[in-house]
């Protein structure tokens, strides 16, 4: 954050003349006299406890002048990790979902708050979603959408970046019998097909739909989402 010091001396000086800015014993910058007012602004500090001080060095006419000390006590600016989701990839409608920013800090107490945009909305704020990670249960496609957390520490608030979450609807399996024939089609994923319901089951790599002529023993199929 941006501080301005202003140091007034009384009765003013000739303007242009030099008052130094001090931060206990180091000089944080010069400034010009202008009506007997000297402005100094730095951005410099450091986390903690600073003492600072003006010091006017006095001319022919004034004598030398030091301010009194003024407490200033800077804090940390609060931080968020990137957010990561798991599952990370390959999510379907029934999976559950966390999303978390694991590491974080700041001056405490600290207050976390999600917020999702679904559809090319606007954001809204999560009820009741209060701490650095967000379980969402059983998720469904209007699920989708962007998510951010947002921390707030000391009065100062951070964003995190955004998690753009992407929930598939789940695939689907028909069989058509045609004559001796039987039509399979899928909506996406991988067709599997066993001998037994316990398996194995082996990968067909066919593609939908998928005509199968009479099978002796009988054929078991599945499809796995991917």
């Amino acid at each position: 954050t941006a501080l301005t010091f202003s140091d007034i001396i009384s009765p003013p000086p000739s303007d242009g003349e030099p008052v130094v800015f001090w931060d206990g014993t180091t000089v944080l910058g010069t400034a010009q006299l202008r009506g007997g007012t000297a402005a100094f602004t730095s951005s410099t500090l450091g986390t903690g406890t600073h003492s600072l001080t003006a010091v006017y060095g006095g001319d022919a006419n004034n004598l030398a002048s030091t301010s009194n000390p003024v407490s200033v006590n800077i804090q940390a600016s609060p931080t968020l990790s990137p957010m990561t989701i798991q599952p990370s990839a390959n999510v379907y409608s029934g999976t559950n979902v966390t999303l978390v920013c694991s590491n974080f800090s700041g001056t405490p107490p600290y207050q976390f708050r999600w917020q999702a945009s679904g559809n090319g909305g606007s954001f809204h704020t999560i009820a009741g979603a209060l701490t650095n990670s967000l379980f969402l249960s059983n998720v469904t496609t209007n699920s989708s959408g962007y998510y951010q957390l947002i921390l707030t520490a000391n009065g100062e608030s951070v964003y995190s970046s955004l998690a753009d979450l992407t929930v598939a609807p789940l695939p689907t399996l028909g069989i058509n019998t045609t004559g001796n024939t039987a039509v399979i089609s899928w909506s996406q994923g991988r067709l599997l097909e066993a001998t037994n319901l316990m398996g194995p089951w082996v990968t067909d790599n066919a593609a939908s739909p998928y005509t199968v002529p009479p099978l002796n023993p009988q054929t078991f199929y599945r499809v796995l989402a991917q």
